[in-house]
């Protein structure tokens, strides 16, 4: 199994997962220390990397040369609707060293939108859960001007101390996005969760509470 793990900036891209197994068991592993978004399986190639076989993807490779100029070898993380052709490259496996092409298609894109636990099909709308991005925190009931005037930093937001709590002006109300879901969170013990730990399950800044890693194989 190769998997690919689509990077922000090179050379990031690079930094990709490589696990080989065999009928007697585990051969070899290769695991990078760090890669940065998103990333999808290369071989077998993956169903969702059909597009690969389209233009613009068939147009694009790396490195840059006469042919493959601008976004036809630009390497990126996409969030718009053109110029994404180099936002999921692989390995070429043309012998030239650091050669990459995008036949992979945007197969490292691949997920369901507004998936939430305990519902029948996923609305193929949503981003996120209820007013997303909105939300305000404090620390110790400062926010974070006040934190900077103090010089008062906190190393790990997703896994603060205690004392982080949700600021109650914020604009804030996550919800299911179906009205009557089968089942809660079965994920709430802290150490389980790698992301706003400090949050009471199901509490109002359980911000996470309706997302699918919260209950294991019951979204849609």
């Amino acid at each position: 199994i190769f998997a690919q793990a689509q990077a922000s900036a090179f050379p990031t891209c690079f930094r990709s997962l490589l696990i080989v197994f065999s009928m007697r068991g585990l051969v070899a592993v290769y695991v990078v220390v760090y890669a940065d978004a998103h990333g999808a399986m290369t071989f077998p190639r993956p169903r969702s990397a059909a597009d690969g076989e389209l233009a613009p993807w068939t147009r694009w490779a790396y490195p840059c040369d006469e042919i493959h100029k601008g976004a036809d070898c630009a390497i990126h993380f996409c969030e718009s609707t053109s110029g994404c052709q180099g936002a999921c490259p692989i390995s070429a496996h043309n012998g030239v060293k650091n050669a990459l092409n995008a036949s992979n298609g945007q197969a490292c894109y691949w997920f369901s939108n507004g998936c939430t636990i305990g519902c029948k099909t996923c609305d193929g709308t949503h981003n996120h859960f209820g007013p997303h991005g909105d939300q305000r925190f404090l620390y110790r009931g400062m926010n974070a001007s006040e934190l900077r005037k103090k010089n008062l930093t906190i190393d790990n937001p997703w896994n603060p101390p205690e004392g982080y709590t949700l600021d109650p002006s914020s604009k804030f109300g996550i919800k299911s996005m179906c009205d009557s879901p089968s089942t809660n969170a079965t994920v709430c013990d802290p150490r389980l969760r790698t992301a706003n730990t400090q949050a009471e399950c199901g509490g109002p800044d359980d911000i996470y509470y309706y997302s699918p890693w919260r209950a294991p194989g019951s979204a849609p």
